[in-house]
């Protein structure tokens, strides 16, 4: 039998029942409290579990499709018969609907959540590529982290350059809804993807203990109220390159 992490299946356990209830009304209706505690380090935390159990020696074409089949497959079946259905039960046109589902940006879909399931593939995706740049350069654990670093403050800066950006075109207006697949984050989502991947063999290691989640309890809250910094990766949030990334740690 195969032995289990009970770490990791508590952490994302946790995670889930995070992601629940950030959906929930209760946050919906707290949005100077738990909303932005709650969003500063939700997504980072999927991430980061993800990239814990990443195998980046599997060929890219089978990762990329194996992926594909959990992850787009269920997202565009849903979404193009919740579009069509709707459309035609209400007489509306299907183009525009339709080509928002394959844009597949937060702003497109009708469901709004479920923007993440596209772009965690193309995370993912972006993440293999990165991982096997490190494994063949054979970058040491510190030298890849400080890349990891670079990698976000790059992904930061870049994060508003494509999302609700005017285009004129033809005579008309646009406006940009970020990237298909919400490209433009996928520096900062990836960073926390790699760095879960990079750590795992510390995380093996690490024994957790009641001070030392007093102590970051206490640093979180320390920097929260200091700063009042969060992130929503859907909307193209990421109030501060220093703070936000410690409340998201």
């Amino acid at each position: 039998m195969k032995h289990r992490w009970i770490q990791m299946d508590i952490a994302k356990g946790i995670g889930i029942l995070m992601i629940v209830y950030g959906h929930s009304w209760f946050v919906a209706n707290s949005l100077e409290l738990q909303y932005p505690i709650i969003a500063s380090f939700i997504l980072p935390l999927f991430f980061f579990l993800s990239g814990v159990f990443f195998k980046p020696e599997q060929p890219f074409v089978e990762m990329a499709v194996r992926k594909a089949d959990g992850l787009l497959k269920p997202f565009f079946f849903t979404m193009l018969v919740y579009v069509i259905v709707r459309d035609v039960l209400r007489g509306q046109p299907l183009l525009p609907d339709i080509g928002g589902v394959l844009y597949a940006s937060v702003d497109t879909i009708p469901w709004q959540a479920l923007w993440f399931l596209p772009h965690f593939w193309v995370a993912i995706l972006f993440s293999w590529v990165m991982l096997r740049l490190i494994q063949r350069l054979k970058l040491s654990l510190p030298v890849s982290c400080l890349l990891m670093v670079l990698q976000l403050l790059i992904g930061i800066w870049i994060l508003p350059w494509f999302w609700q950006v005017p285009v004129s075109i033809g005579g008309q207006t646009w406006v940009v809804p970020g990237l298909p697949f919400g490209l433009e984050i996928t520096l900062i989502s990836s960073t926390y993807f790699i760095c879960g991947y990079l750590l795992r063999d510390w995380l093996r290691r690490h024994e957790g203990s009641w001070l030392a989640l007093v102590i970051s309890v206490a640093l979180f809250a320390a920097v929260f109220l200091g700063s009042h910094a969060t992130m929503d990766l859907a909307q193209r949030r990421y109030d501060h390159w220093l703070w936000t990334s410690l409340l998201a740690v």
